[in-house]
């Protein structure tokens, strides 16, 4: 939501945001950090917590406001499993520059 804030324009509206060209792209970016940390953490649903986490953020909480509505640990899907893959992306998470970004982000690889 944040970004759509910071982007501005029509992206600043959540109702009309898919109006803007941009969305798709901000939103397949979105899904490819998403990606990313998944092959490199491998999490398993246990990370997510089942309760104790902020209202709406638990495990089997539904996630609002998606239709069809969705639990939290349907979210735990590999882009493999949803039938579609990142070309420069290996089975690890990691593209051709992440070394390069994840040192320049951290100081330390």
């Amino acid at each position: 939501v944040v970004a759509h804030w910071k982007l501005g324009g029509v992206l600043d509206s959540i109702p009309s945001s898919h109006n803007d060209p941009i969305f798709g792209v901000l939103h397949a970016y979105m899904d490819k950090i998403f990606e990313m940390w998944y092959r490199i953490q491998k999490p398993t649903i246990e990370a997510y917590p089942e309760s104790g986490a902020a209202m709406g953020h638990n495990r089997y909480a539904y996630q609002v406001p998606l239709f069809p509505v969705q639990r939290h640990n349907n979210s735990f899907t590999s882009s493999l499993q949803l039938g579609y893959d990142y070309d420069d992306m290996d089975a690890d998470g990691h593209t051709a520059d992440w070394e390069e970004i994840y040192t320049d982000r951290t100081g330390y690889c």
